[in-house]
């Protein structure tokens, strides 16, 4: 009896080891995000995406944070996913991006803060 019950918590074990998804998290930044009907149409589109888990959306700071299982997408997926409703997205903060939150101060990236300060 305790070679059984030995032997299905091994087969459970290893199909739980089997099953683990790699689940990562990625932060894009979406200049075109200036508003609640922006904000709504990534709210509409992004988590039908194959692989994604969570989605935070910050039209604040223009900011989209993407939860997804990177054994069914990539960030490349994710980016045309935008990119199917004309939105055009980076991993990075970019100059153009910092000229639109500059204002605001919000953008958290090293090289938008001192091009703030220089204006």
């Amino acid at each position: 009896m305790k070679r059984i019950s030995t032997l299905l918590f091994a087969l459970c074990l290893s199909a739980i080891c089997l099953s683990a998804k790699d689940i990562k998290t990625i932060k894009f930044y979406v200049p075109q995000m200036v508003c609640a009907n922006c904000e709504a149409k990534i709210m509409k589109n992004i988590p039908f995406e194959k692989g994604v888990k969570d989605l935070k959306t910050d039209v604040e700071t223009h900011t989209v944070v993407v939860t997804y299982d990177a054994d069914k997408t990539s960030v490349e997926k994710l980016v045309q996913g935008f990119e199917k409703f004309g939105y055009k997205v980076s991993t990075e903060c970019c100059k153009q991006d910092c000229k639109n939150v500059c204002q605001k101060q919000q953008c958290d990236k090293p090289n938008c803060q001192k091009s703030c300060e220089k204006k």
